[in-house]
Order: C-alpha cells, then structure tokens, then sequence
C-alpha cells in the first residue's frame, strides 16, 4: 500500500467484509455437498453392517480339518468367495457411495471456512487434515472395490490351484487396505479435534455441532484399535455410531449452518467477533 501498511489478505487474515454474491455461493455449494456427504456415509455404513452383521449371507464356515492341506486352503476359499459372490452388489455399492460422501465432505468443509472466511491455525488445519484423511480413507475403500472383480464371478469349479492363488492375490490386496484406511480415521480424528477449537471462537457454528465432532473424533480411533484386537461387536457398534449416527449428524449440521435461514440469523451475532477471530 502507499501508506506503507498491508492489505488484509497479506497479512494473513480475510477483509471482514466479502463479496456478499460469493458467500452465497459457497453456502449453496457447501450444502448440497453436506447433505450428499451425509447421504452417503450414511448408505455405505448401513451396506457394511449389513454384511459384517451376516444379515445378506450367512458367516463363513472352516472347513473341517484334516485331509489334503491344499485341499483344505481351497475350500476356505471357495467358501469365503461364495459368499462374497452372493453379496458383491453390496461391496460394489458401499464401497462407491462410502467414498463420495467422504469427498463431498471434503468439499463442504473447505465450502464452510470460505463462508466463515476463517483463516486461523484451527481453520486451515481442519482443512488439510479433513482433506488429507477423507483422500486416504476413501483410496482404502476404493482399493476393496477392486475386489468386486473377483467375487462377482461363480469360482464353485475352479481347481484346487486357481483357487489358492486367487484367494492368495484377494487377501493381500485386502490386507493393504488396512493401514491407509487406519491413517485416514486418525487424521479424520485429528481434523475434527480442530473443528471444535474452531467452533469456540465462532459463534455462527452451532455448539451441538461442534459436541458432534468432539464424539466423532473420540470415536474413529477406537475404531482402529478394535479392528486390529476386536472384539467384532464393538467394531460394529462403533461403526454403526460414527457412520450411521454421528457423520451423517454433522453433515446435517454443516448444511443447516450453511442454510439461508441460519445464515441471516447468526450473522449478526458473528459480524461483531469476527475481526478478532481472523488473528
């Protein structure tokens, strides 16, 4: 500047004041990608409980010991992709709207910290760690979907060596899934630690939504752990709280905030702090 001070983007902080026509459309972007979010951990959470439930198939039976070891690893295979085959359509489904609500929430987070023009520490954190987290949970879920190829065909007359290299080449793929699934729940966790630091000092962002994500990020890394020692009821009822219940509610919360009604109601509660708030 002329006066020898710098503009505020420069130093580090938004104009308290923006463009009232982008606002508005980073609010319509942010809630359509909310409530597709929503939609979608809500579904793929639902498919997934459906199988780990045994509710589409019934659970995998060992065959009996003894006999031919060879023998004995191919029909552990050929059981477990029997029943695979029998329930594809539902790992083709989770594991394609799992992914795009967790992308679309991407969107509608970096959507809310436009409208609330929030550029702090909190602010950008929550971004790249949401970011980086969804990126990562969603290639593990995509990485399954590959699996279809797979289960989707009749193996009841494969030989006893296709099998066993089929069912070999599943699982190692299964197993790579594991860790960058893992390292997207921590990040995930990390990120909404962040939203609710953001959402002391913002009072356009309702308490309940921040409450929300305290509970989330609590919940993702039991998720991880009780995957790894179990037991497989508290797995399912941990992912039937946070993909079921809890995601969806704060994708819900992040649309209602961004809805014209909530706008006009919290902005001029939040007109008053905000220029505070971008420091």
């Amino acid at each position: 500047m002329a006066d020898g001070t710098l503009p505020a983007a420069a130093a580090g902080r938004d104009e308290p004041v923006g463009d009232p026509a982008h606002s508005a459309t980073w609010a319509r972007i942010g809630r359509w990608a909310a409530y597709v979010g929503a939609l979608g951990l809500f579904t793929g959470a639902v498919l997934f409980l459906l199988d780990s439930l045994n509710v589409l198939a019934p659970a995998l039976r060992e065959p009996p010991t003894g006999g031919n070891a060879d023998l004995r690893v191919a029909a552990h295979y050929a059981a477990w992709f029997g029943r695979q085959h029998t329930i594809w359509w539902d790992i083709a489904l989770r594991d394609s709207v799992g992914p795009l609500g967790l992308l679309s929430l991407v969107v509608a987070v970096v959507a809310l910290l436009c409208w609330l023009r929030r550029r702090d520490p909190a602010a950008v954190l929550l971004a790249l760690l949401f970011g980086m987290g969804a990126l990562l949970s969603a290639s593990s879920d995509l990485a399954y979907l590959n699996l279809v190829n797979y289960w989707r065909f009749d193996w009841s007359h494969a030989t006893t060596v296709n099998m066993i290299a089929s069912g070999r080449a599943v699982e190692a793929i299964d197993s790579i899934t594991f860790y960058p699934q893992a390292a997207g729940y921590l990040l995930l966790a990390l990120s909404l630690c962040c939203l609710w630091v953001l959402a002391k000092t913002e009072p356009r962002l309702p308490r309940w939504v921040a409450w929300v994500a305290l509970l989330e990020a609590a919940a993702l890394p039991l998720i991880v752990l009780t995957s790894i020692v179990g037991p497989d009821l508290v797995y399912s009822v941990l992912a039937l709280l946070t993909g079921v219940l809890l995601g969806p509610l704060l994708a819900i919360g992040f649309a209602r905030t961004l809805s014209p009604s909530a706008a006009a109601n919290r902005g001029a509660s939040g007109a008053g702090t905000h220029s505070a708030n971008q420091r």
